[in-house]
């Protein structure tokens, strides 16, 4: 009888303690740990053993730091958070894992590894964790892991994602502050007898509202070669731009969007393409506009 030799290869068991440890467990068991200072898992100290085994089974995202370079480990829950640095991510030095985040938790991490707890409630964080800056939010607690004799010996971490929260948050506070000013808008104009003087409310509200240098009306001629700006409600410090500007001054790419009645948003008259030439630069220079919104209105349409 010839028997396969290959009946009689099996494959590593798993530390116990990676057992029950998830997708995890399994990631950390089969990893080539003979270039880590922490050797096969099979030898590692008690207490990371007993403490990663605790982190693997939580169902909430937790990771945990070890030892002098802060060695990454984590459970299921937390991967998400991570994105696309996921990969190599285990056994990597913490703050190389969260260099774009690692002058805000640099402090924290000081303070758990001096043996203080510490507990953080909506913490921003920018991170480029898929390709891109991303403004996130986090409530996470950050806890000293100390051994048998009190010394600190690494640290952990209970977090939650909260980004989602806090943008949908900030969208509400959005739409409150809009409807509020629909209110008092319409309360105001009331009180309008003139169409100068409901312009002038209607520009002020705005202008407080959107906390803006000015906010006016211009009016194009008959011919659409120049805009008349017959008022403008103005911020403390900021210069009126009342009077008449020429639309060649402008460029021909913004007079194109003008006269095509599109919304014109400009955040930086300096770099946006629209503004940044010379014929357009030189005119916001001279009338002091860094940024600018315009709204077309269209007569008969």
């Amino acid at each position: 009888m010839i028997q396969n030799l290959s009946d009689d290869v099996s494959a590593p068991a798993m530390p116990g303690f990676l057992v029950n440890g998830g997708e995890m467990g399994a990631l950390i068991s089969a990893q080539d740990w003979n270039a880590s200072p922490l050797g096969a898992p099979e030898g590692w100290p008690p207490l990371l053993k007993g403490t990663l085994a605790s982190i693997l089974a939580c169902p909430q995202p937790m990771f945990l730091a070890w030892g002098p370079a802060l060695l990454s480990f984590f459970n299921d829950a937390y991967r998400p958070t991570l994105g696309e640095r996921l990969g190599g991510a285990v056994g990597r030095p913490f703050a190389e894992l969260w260099s774009d985040a690692w002058p805000e938790l640099q402090p924290i991490v000081r303070r758990a590894l001096g043996g203080e707890g510490s507990l953080h409630e909506n913490m921003p964080l920018t991170l480029t964790r898929n390709g891109y800056d991303e403004a996130t939010w986090w409530s996470f607690s950050y806890m000293p892991l100390r051994d048998a004799s009190g010394a600190v010996a690494g640290m952990y971490c209970i977090t939650t994602e909260k980004t989602e929260h806090m943008l949908l948050a900030r969208q509400v506070a959005v739409e409150q502050k809009r409807q509020a000013l629909r209110i008092e808008l319409g309360d105001a104009l009331r009180d309008a007898s003139t169409p100068e003087a409901l312009m002038m409310i209607a520009a002020e509200k705005l202008g407080r509202h959107l906390h803006v240098g000015g906010v006016g009306y211009a009016e194009v001629d008959a011919l659409g070669e120049s805009v008349k700006i017959h008022q403008d409600w103005i911020a403390e410090g900021s210069p009126s731009r009342v009077g008449t500007l020429w639309l060649d001054d402008f460029g021909p790419a913004m007079i194109k969007e003008l006269r095509e009645g599109r919304t014109v948003v400009v955040n930086d008259t300096a770099t946006d393409l629209l503004t940044a030439g010379a014929a357009c630069g030189a005119a916001c220079e001279s009338t002091h506009v860094k940024a600018f919104i315009d709204f077309p209105l269209i007569r008969n349409g």
